[in-house]
């Protein structure tokens, strides 16, 4: 809903990973961004972390 309003702009979601929202869920209700630090500097193997991150939003993309 906010898409169709804010054409022009961006929207940033937090609360995806460690928070527990989902980034495939996210960029599939609109948002063009995902904040996910924490999902990645607090793992124990970080580019794992954020390969399976880009996996899931390349899967709903």
């Amino acid at each position: 809903m906010i898409k169709k309003i804010a054409i022009d702009l961006n929207i940033i979601s937090p609360g995806v990973g460690v928070q527990g929202g989902s980034a495939g869920d996210t960029i599939r209700a609109g948002a063009d961004y995902v904040i996910v630090g924490r999902s990645i500097y607090q793992s124990d193997d970080p580019a794992a972390g954020a390969k399976q991150i880009a996996d899931e939003i390349l899967s709903v993309l």
